[in-house]
């Protein structure tokens, strides 16, 4: 198994289903935009906490 399916792996057991589905775009946009691990780390935090709480609204409908 490669590293990039161990951490798609190691996400979905985590339930952190956005980190999952958008890693890829992430990558794209830390080496484009050169942002530092601890910026990048924030910004997919930041992603999957407004992915979950989109998500309980939608379970609210």
């Amino acid at each position: 198994m490669t590293d990039y399916e161990q951490l798609i792996s190691n996400l979905a057991q985590l339930k952190l289903n956005n980190f999952s589905e958008n890693y890829q775009n992430y990558s794209t946009e830390v080496d484009q935009q050169r942002l530092s691990f601890g910026e990048a780390l924030l910004k997919l935090t930041e992603s999957e906490l407004q992915y979950r709480r989109d998500q309980e609204i939608k379970k609210r409908i």
